[in-house]
């Protein structure tokens, strides 16, 4: 995952480079796809992300080994590199299995919700172990709660973990019905409910949230 902050009044500047890139690297060859989001709610409002998903280890020796890595690394240095203000890299693991994601395989991720948990030291298996509660108690109840989960590896701060919600419009991000609160008592009644959300809580040193949206245009995804 990439990160990119353009130099003030450069927005508009870097995603036709961005646009140039993603034609380039079509043109090249590449055998990543490559999705773009932009921060719309959160500190850093107007940042974009840039993600490759889904790969094992050995796909970044194969990418390393890809002919045409250097020169796509090249081109966006040239193009989008000076209009950048700041620019961070780093790998995630999304191999947890907390996770639910939508049944149609059509559904339209336009918005995503991002929490990032910064754990207490020493309350990992203790915000694990809640977690995962939590987790199967909404997959039983059929919720429309979607989302993903990461942890960092590589290139950032820890212990951490990312949920990520999955929305195709605002709406989907509102409370279920029945709520959370619900869900969890009619799972495992009201006391251990409780106990696991206070496990949860005091797991937790810090949460920091923003919501990207999804940007097609800017993106170079196989088939679209």
């Amino acid at each position: 995952m990439w990160k990119f902050t353009p130099k003030m009044g450069q927005g508009p500047a870097f995603e036709e480079a961005v646009r140039g890139h993603m034609e380039f690297r079509k043109a090249q060859g590449d055998p990543w796809d490559w999705q773009i989001y932009q921060v719309v709610v959160g500190e850093n409002v107007g940042d974009y992300y840039a993600g490759s998903w889904s790969h094992t280890w050995a796909d970044f020796d194969a990418y390393d080994a890809f002919e045409g890595a250097a020169i796509l690394s090249a081109h966006f240095q040239a193009t989008a590199g000076p209009l950048l203000e700041d620019m961070t890299t780093h790998i995630s693991d999304g191999s947890q299995g907390i996770e639910n994601r939508p049944p149609d395989p059509d559904y339209e991720v336009n918005l995503v919700f991002i929490t990032e948990f910064y754990l207490m030291p020493g309350r990992q298996m203790a915000f694990n172990d809640a977690l995962a509660k939590i987790d199967e108690a909404i997959k039983e109840s059929g919720a429309p709660f979607y989302y993903t989960s990461s942890i960092p590896v590589m290139g950032a701060s820890g212990p951490m973990f990312t949920i990520a919600g999955l929305g195709t419009s605002w709406a989907d991000f509102a409370d279920p019905d029945p709520n959370m609160e619900q869900i969890m008592m009619e799972r495992y009644g009201e006391e251990e409910a409780m106990e696991i959300f206070t496990a949860f809580g005091e797991s937790i040193h810090h949460t920091e949230s923003r919501v990207v949206r999804y940007r097609a245009d800017l993106s170079n995804v196989s088939g679209m």
